[in-house]
């Protein structure tokens, strides 16, 4: 994309993002084992999957506001936007009904309000070790999910000389205008797990939101 006019620079590089977020990756994608569990370990979460309802009581509050429409998506199977997408359409619930279920459990209490507390994400060591085709329960959905909604997309392109045996075998986006080849790698980062603690801070902060809008 060399001596290209700004707005056609603009333009190309959006495509070649496009085609790197919507493009199926696997394990040949990610070219680091660190991260081959995800596809080798793991099955991707199925959200037509109901949530565990064992700890569900009926008394817990829930809101009128309708959840995310997830099922209008069209993005590829396989995709990084996709996988990213299903775990973030875990949280049916919302966190008004789950900071009630947290609350409403000593345990887990105690693990929140002690800072040091292992337990306090000692919930993705059971995650993992059940399995992720497994049913969650809410508080487990939720924390999956608020997870995934802070992480941050990570894409690395290297430009490949044209006709080389490289850009036949490796993952690559093109940039058609000129024909210019690019090994694609992506991944998502940012993705510490959310602490028990995090559902009491959004429970805040939902209500200072609310406070600011009615204006009081």
């Amino acid at each position: 994309m060399h001596s290209t006019p700004g707005s056609d620079l603009v333009e190309r590089f959006t495509c070649l993002l496009v085609q790197a977020l919507t493009m199926q990756v696997g394990h040949e994608c990610e070219g680091s084992t660190n991260s081959s569990w995800l596809y080798n370990g793991a099955p991707l979460f199925d959200t037509r999957k109901s949530v565990h309802h064992d700890n569900l009581k009926e008394e817990f509050p829930r809101t009128n506001q309708k959840p995310c429409n997830f099922e209008k998506q069209n993005l590829p199977e396989g995709c990084i936007l996709h996988r990213l997408a299903q775990a973030q359409a875990l949280d049916q619930y919302g966190v008004n009904l789950v900071f009630n279920m947290l609350m409403s459990d000593e345990d887990l209490v105690r693990a929140t309000e002690n800072a040091s507390a292992t337990y306090d994400t000692q919930y993705v060591h059971s995650i993992i070790k059940r399995g992720c085709s497994y049913e969650l329960n809410p508080i487990e959905s939720y924390l999956i999910s608020a997870t995934v909604r802070d992480c941050s997309v990570l894409i690395c392109l290297q430009e490949l000389k044209e006709n080389s045996f490289e850009a036949q075998i490796l993952p690559a986006v093109e940039d058609v205008p000129s024909k210019t080849k690019y090994i694609l790698k992506i991944t998502a980062v940012d993705l510490d797990p959310k602490p028990l603690s995090c559902i009491k801070t959004h429970m805040q902060r939902n209500e200072l939101v609310q406070d600011a809008c009615r204006g009081t």
